[in-house]
């Protein structure tokens, strides 16, 4: 019997496979074949996550770049303006430019 292993790959998660026998001749070939993993990108107001979508590892955010959530309950519309997205519930730091990002093999909260 073949001893395939399938081996780890950030993102990706193996399929099921069987072991063969091996043929006499040696063309015995097992494929393993993986599937792309999901995370979940989360856009959160400051007061409760506002969207939330499952996106492919490694595809691009820019499709998200034109999001603005709508104005949070506890403010009155017009008193407070959109000013991007941060990794961080303070909004300090660099701002997480969508368009610049690919989804990373992990879950993104942003607010």
């Amino acid at each position: 019997m073949t001893e395939a292993a399938a081996k780890d790959y950030t993102g990706f998660t193996a399929q099921e496979f069987e072991q063969k026998t091996i043929a006499a001749d040696g063309t015995t070939v097992v494929n393993l074949y993986y599937t792309r993993n999901s995370y979940t990108l989360t856009f959160n107001d400051g007061y409760n996550n506002v969207k939330s979508d499952s996106v492919l590892y490694e595809a691009p955010l820019n499709t998200y770049s034109s999001y603005i959530p709508p104005v949070p309950s506890a403010y009155e519309p017009g008193s407070v303006r959109f000013d991007g997205w941060y990794l961080n519930p303070e909004c300090s730091g660099a701002e997480y430019k969508l368009n610049e990002h690919i989804m990373p093999a992990d879950n993104v909260l942003l607010y």
